[in-house]
């Protein structure tokens, strides 16, 4: 069990370019289920040969090219055709916002 200080300790200490992501519908990759996956900021390699406004305007096929580099487990390009589409929207939503900066992050954190 843990005690009101210690989630508050977590909190502070957890990446803010990184989060925790439960999927609607599991995907099997290679005999393997994926319920949870990690997604963390994609960096420039991961974005290389995408447009950012591809990214920002959550055009599919860009993002089929950067979830695979940006989650784990990975869900390899191969298998995002069995994402479910509101996983992808999701997800999307959390590689645009790492794509932020600092302050419009607080502003959305805010009306939260």
């Amino acid at each position: 069990m843990t005690t009101e200080q210690q989630a508050e300790n977590l909190a502070t200490i957890q990446n803010p370019n990184q989060v925790e992501y439960t999927l609607e519908t599991p995907v099997t990759v290679g005999g393997q289920t994926i319920e949870k996956i990690t997604i963390t900021k994609p960096g420039v390699m991961a974005l290389s040969g995408v447009s950012l406004q591809d990214i920002y305007r959550s055009d599919v096929n860009a993002l089929c090219q950067v979830i695979p580099k940006c989650t784990f487990p990975q869900i390899p390009r191969e298998a995002m055709t069995l994402m479910d589409s509101v996983d992808l929207g999701q997800i999307a939503g959390y590689i645009i916002y790492f794509l932020m900066p600092k302050s419009q992050r607080v502003a959305i954190n805010m009306q939260s």
